[in-house]
């Protein structure tokens, strides 16, 4: 197929809280059309926008909270794998499962001494430490503790 038969130009819809925009991806966007020709630089600036550019302003406010809490001469230290084992543990060592336990908050009518979770914190206990960091990053989308 052509791509042109899309009607796409090189803008994105952006829908902040119910506010609905278009966003240029590049200078004078809303006049370029997408072809077959420039289609992948179109996929590009898309995901560019997306990962990027859209939280853009979020991760520079993370980043000048962070400087005000850590010195940015210690932070630059460490490479990112690294800093994120000093922060967050490495996904090598077991869990601890008793402050996990201790965090958790049961609902549904479960609490600490049914016999279910009894069960379910014992089978844990007893996993392989990779397979405990793949429980913790099915149930919360990161496989270290907080």
């Amino acid at each position: 197929g052509d791509v042109s038969d899309l009607a796409l130009t090189f803008t994105i819809a952006n829908d902040d809280f119910g506010t609905a925009t278009e966003v240029p991806l590049m200078p004078d966007g809303e006049s370029v059309e997408v072809t077959n020709t420039n289609r992948y630089r179109y996929i590009n600036a898309v995901a560019k926008h997306h990962v990027h550019d859209r939280v853009r302003d979020q991760a520079e406010a993370f980043t000048r909270g962070l400087w005000n809490v850590i010195d940015k001469s210690w932070l630059r230290l460490f490479n990112e794998p690294e800093l994120q084992v000093l922060i967050s543990g490495s996904s090598q060592e077991r869990i601890n499962l008793d402050d996990l336990k201790s965090n958790t908050k049961y609902a549904g009518g479960y609490t600490p001494l049914d016999v279910h979770v009894f069960r379910f914190w014992n089978i844990v206990k007893h996993m392989a430490v990779k397979d405990q960091h793949a429980l913790l990053r099915f149930v919360t989308s990161c496989e270290r503790p907080p």
